[in-house]
């Protein structure tokens, strides 16, 4: 099964919300725990010390000076020792309150016993010299007094519910505990509030990653929509503003598309019109073609009534020819079919002999050619450049009735070269500038043919095709009843 987007996205994150949350659980559940145990450890490291200088007064030989300094530092346990073993460890000690001592109204080791009962404490002294036992407090759980342990400071935790320090002068063995139920039960609580508040958070941020996430994806199922609808036909379906304003990759995202559907639609409605116009102008012909036909098979006729009748067929169907020759060639200019053969040479010259090869057809009813021709040298295809101008030059004529002059020029400009093609015919109406390069458009049909060419309206639209091929563009602009001029401008 393939899952969406959304779905993936959200299965990411929960997956990655899960360890995180995991992680600092756990952490957070070990950093209190280590926490804890130091205060437990600190707790005893305090209670030792009276209890040990205690220890040493009572004993006979036991020395008179000042409990320990405090001058070592801490270092808290990290965890539980499951095993139970002792890890040596140096302890700071508090100073012995010499000012207490005098309040005692009691013996110092009943003081010390009730104290240590209350805080759930208990110790053990030895006399490490006759092995006789000093002080155990009450409730001090049974234990085999480690009386060969090394002088030092040691922890451990034993049976998992005892922490105790174990401290060897030479003369004493003192060694403090304390009950850890009540920090098992403490820790049990904490680890069931941490899940709880764990699992809290990360269904809430489920919730709010998925309502971020379902908002996020919002706009793509949105596209989505719209491009289904266009590839149902719905050419006019396009993307809401409000996905455009989401994010800005999204935004970015929808103004491309939009701007691809209104390319595509256009595209389709000029595919339409473009059937509809070809259609329309092989109508014409095929219907005078077919009826001059019917009309010489109605009866027999005499050989000039064939000839005249046999000229029409002609003239339809040349008309047919040429439609159907200049739908092919922009088919294949559309589809990239057509491969230019580019080769450097000087443009200059190939105009020169082109316009001389026009010269006559330009002049049969008057009108005029000029030529400024600037030294220019540009790889090209020398046939496809010809047919653009060819092209141009006869557009002007069959577009004037009166004797016109044309002019060919071409230039060098910056890293393009320009060629212009110049007449002051009646020009085009403003309206009507932007049609030009349609397919099957002709501004003024009714002077189409001329007695010239036949000009079906595929000329201009087939040399922008040639231009473009070429790399470069093609613009025209006019003043009418002044000049028509049309614009060619090509890479070096």
């Amino acid at each position: 099964m393939t899952l969406s987007l959304k779905w993936k996205i959200q299965a990411w994150y929960a997956l990655v919300l899960a360890v995180v949350l995991g992680h600092f659980g756990i952490g957070f559940y070990h950093y209190e725990k280590a926490h804890r145990l130091g205060q437990v450890d600190a707790m005893l490291d305090q209670k030792m010390g009276p209890i040990l200088f205690e220890a040493e007064r009572k004993l006979p030989d036991g020395p008179r000076g000042p409990p320990r300094n405090k001058s070592s530092a801490f270092a808290p346990q990290p965890g539980l020792e499951p095993g139970g073993g002792w890890v040596r460890r140096t302890l700071p000690i508090d100073e012995f309150n010499q000012s207490r001592r005098k309040d005692f109204k009691q013996d110092a080791f009943a003081y010390f016993n009730d104290q240590l009962a209350r805080s759930g404490h208990y110790a053990y002294a030895f006399s490490r010299k006759t092995g006789e036992l000093v002080f155990k407090s009450e409730g001090a759980p049974e234990l085999d007094f480690p009386t060969q342990m090394p002088p030092g400071y040691h922890l451990r935790t034993r049976e998992g519910r005892y922490r105790e320090l174990y401290h060897a002068s030479p003369s004493t063995a003192l060694l403090t505990g304390y009950h850890l139920d009540a920090l098992q039960e403490e820790l049990g609580h904490l680890k069931l509030q941490i899940t709880g508040g764990t699992v809290s958070v990360y269904v809430l941020s489920l919730i709010l990653g998925g309502i971020l996430v379902f908002r996020s994806v919002a706009p793509l199922e949105e596209i989505r929509r719209t491009a289904s609808a266009i590839s149902k036909g719905d050419v006019k379906a396009r993307i809401h503003k409000s996905t455009d304003s989401s994010t800005n990759e999204i935004r970015l995202l929808s103004r491309d598309l939009n701007t691809t559907f209104e390319t595509l639609s256009q595209l389709y409605h000029r595919q339409v019109q473009f059937t509809s116009d070809a259609s329309h102008e092989l109508r014409t012909p095929l219907t005078a073609l077919v009826s001059h036909i019917d009309l010489g098979l109605d009866r027999v006729r005499s050989p000039e009534e064939y000839v005249k009748l046999f000229a029409t067929c002609k003239r339809s169907a040349t008309r047919i020819q040429r439609i159907t020759d200049d739908l092919l060639e922009l088919s294949r200019l559309d589809s990239g079919e057509v491969r230019l053969d580019l080769e450097p040479m000087p443009l200059d010259s190939l105009l020169q002999d082109l316009c001389e090869d026009l010269r006559p057809h330009i002049e049969r009813n008057g009108s005029l050619l000029e030529m400024d021709l600037k030294p220019v040298r540009l790889c090209c295809d020398p046939f496809r450049l010809e047919q653009v101008v060819t092209n141009l030059v006869n557009n002007a004529l069959q577009h004037n009735s009166q004797p016109i002059k044309i002019g060919i020029h071409c230039a060098l400009e910056r890293d393009w070269v320009k060629i212009e093609a110049v007449d002051n015919g009646k020009g085009i109406q403003a309206e009507n500038i932007d049609k030009l390069f349609d397919r099957f458009y002709r501004e003024d049909p009714s002077h189409s043919a001329n007695g010239r060419a036949i000009n079906v309206g595929l000329g201009l639209a087939i040399s922008k095709a040639i231009v473009e091929a070429h790399g470069g563009s093609i613009h025209v602009s006019s003043q009418s009843g002044v000049e028509t001029k049309f614009s060619i401008r090509l890479p070096l």
